[in-house]
């Protein structure tokens, strides 16, 4: 039994989700491509998908030559849910092929799925204010043994190694201490 989104009631169908794309069908070639990308939906927030770029599968799935409607049930889905769609585009060096993966939802939903994941930063109480002076060198040596770069370090591409980063907080630390 296979069942088509004309089978299926509109009120389930209202709980369905897209990327932020609307495609368009080339007549002549019945290729689809990319008519507009949603501001803040997940197609744009990737940065990876353009207007006329032309969509080649859905999860693997060819869509070259097949109806909208088979694309459009191939890319709705549960918000939430993922979906992989590989393009085509065509530019000044030829014709490049690339996949991006989305996250069904509106926008909205995509702000509340960020929001989530931010760390929630901890307002300090009135206790955690009283530093005495005696606590900055523990303070000083527990906050800088960490591996993180040191600013003004080198940017030559190649990290310097976590040993002399650790050796230099360690110094810096010290010297906190004297």
């Amino acid at each position: 039994l296979q069942l088509s989104r004309d089978d299926i009631p509109t009120s389930i169908l209202a709980g369905l989700a897209g990327v932020g794309i609307f495609f368009q069908q080339n007549p002549t070639t019945l290729d689809v491509f990319v008519r507009t990308v949603v501001s803040g939906g997940s197609a744009h927030r990737s940065g990876q998908v353009q207007q006329e770029d032309i969509v080649v599968s859905v999860d693997g799935d060819t869509v070259r030559g097949k109806p909208l409607d088979v694309l459009r049930d191939k890319i709705l889905g549960v918000p939430g849910s993922f979906v992989k769609l590989t393009f085509n585009r065509k530019g000044s060096a030829g014709e490049s092929t690339f996949d991006v993966e989305l996250m069904r939802g509106s926008p909205r939903y995509l702000d509340s799925i960020a929001a989530a994941q931010q760390p929630q930063v901890q307002q300090p109480s009135a206790v955690d204010s009283e530093v005495t002076e005696a606590q900055i060198p523990s303070l000083a040596r527990r906050s800088f043994q960490s591996d993180i770069p040191l600013q003004g370090q080198e940017q030559s591409g190649a990290a310097a190694s976590s040993s002399s980063i650790r050796r230099r907080n360690l110094e810096f630390a010290s010297a906190m201490a004297e």
